[in-house]
């Protein structure tokens, strides 16, 4: 799948790192969840999902209470473990998000990677990050096919 690219030219997830509580634990930098309510170690993927944590509360104002980090799920039989889902309500996943590391450039491998997991989750919209690079997508599965958009609404929209 070729992916015609069209960045989110409106985020800056840097604008957030003000926002991020670190630690240390056994001597080892860590970093605070607020939806998973601990410290992880401190590693550049991990960085990215918390910038984009807080971009979905702060401006797209998503509540804490729908979503979900760090779930497994079963993909041809295998386990595997998304970055972050968010859901509509209780039961209705809307986002699916793929974190990179700010040094891992995001090509057609990653969105492949983010759409091949889809095909278990079946979540219709897909945001996918860097943290330098951000990329929004909804997904039309009757068609098989995708939407590149330009803008994330904010919660309340969905």
């Amino acid at each position: 799948m070729e992916v015609k690219l069209k960045k989110l030219n409106n985020i800056s997830l840097d604008n957030y790192l003000e926002h991020l509580r670190y630690g240390e634990r056994e001597g080892k930098k860590t970093i605070f969840d607020p939806i998973r309510k601990r410290h992880f170690i401190l590693a550049p993927e991990e960085v990215t999902r918390q910038l984009v944590i807080q971009y979905f509360l702060r401006v797209v104002l998503w509540p804490e209470n729908l979503i979900s980090v760090e779930k497994s799920f079963s993909l041809y039989g295998q386990q595997r473990r998304y970055d972050i889902v968010l859901y509509k309500d209780a039961h209705t996943p809307i986002i699916l998000v793929e974190c990179k590391a700010p040094s891992i450039p995001l090509t057609n491998q990653t969105f492949e990677q983010v759409a091949n997991y889809n095909l278990a989750l079946q979540i219709p919209y897909l945001f996918v990050s860097n943290c330098r690079e951000n990329y929004f997508f909804e997904l039309d599965f009757d068609k098989k096919d995708y939407k590149s958009l330009e803008t994330i609404a904010l919660y309340s929209s969905f």
